[in-house]
């Protein structure tokens, strides 16, 4: 399109322009605990919908009523929603690295002392581990009445979210993950490792299915694809 209608000021009206924006692509796995091979979903799409295809990969794999449901994830806004509407009663957990970035910024924002800093976070980390989760959030709600910071205000929404979450040792207790490290790893395997080759760009109709053929590759079923494209061909002709 021409920068006039791209919205651009900085160019001459009349160039053409072309215009890229960002857009999420989420991965899913399903595995047994215990199990080593897993099953891939990814697609840029909504939670709801690849949620939906993760019950489908977990019926496929054995999933039963009951089944008990471990679901390790980063904290991203709808996702315990919609694993919670396709697996309900499973146990969300909110991964421990990325939870203790937050208190890190939080520490930050609060202005903390940097020599200090560690020890502040390493303290109430240690204090959710042992389940004090909300014990650390009334604490967190004084201090907010103290010293009002916007980033503490959000953070203590973050923590009260997730308050049945980060019960990390009483989850390492129980041989369940803490983290979501292993679909943060099939995340750049499936789809960043061809998507974002260096200089590439894609049409937003053409992503879908490249992920479709990787999610097909990575679960082990790409003989069985093309054979059946083969019959599905042959079927055609006849």
């Amino acid at each position: 399109m021409t920068a006039a209608e791209a919205g651009m000021t900085d160019r001459d009206p009349d160039d053409l322009v072309r215009v890229e924006k960002w857009r999420e692509v989420r991965t899913g796995l399903v595995r047994p605990l215990g199990e080593v091979e897993s099953t891939y979903v990814c697609q840029m799409t909504s939670y709801d919908e690849v949620c939906r295809q993760l019950f489908a990969a977990a019926c496929e794999r054995g999933l039963s009523t009951a089944t008990k449901v471990i679901v390790p994830g980063d904290g991203g806004i709808g996702l315990m929603e919609a694993m919670q509407v396709q697996f309900p009663g499973c146990q969300y957990i909110l991964d421990r690295p990325h939870l203790k970035s937050h208190w890190f910024e939080v520490a930050e924002a609060l202005q903390i002392e940097e020599g200090l800093r560690s020890r502040w976070v390493q303290t109430h980390m240690h204090r959710i581990d042992d389940g004090e989760v909300h014990e650390v959030i009334t604490e967190l709600k004084n201090l907010l009445e103290c010293q009002p910071n916007e980033r503490l205000e959000q953070f203590i929404k973050h923590l009260t979210r997730f308050a049945q979450a980060m019960h990390y040792n009483l989850f390492k207790e129980r041989g369940w993950p803490r983290g979501s490290g292993e679909v943060e790893s099939a995340h750049r395997y499936i789809p960043q490792e061809r998507l974002k080759i260096p200089g590439a760009w894609w049409h937003p109709d053409h992503v879908n299915p490249m992920l479709a053929l990787r999610v097909i590759r990575a679960n082990g079923w790409w003989s069985d694809y093309w054979a059946w494209r083969a019959d599905r061909r042959g079927r055609q002709t006849a």
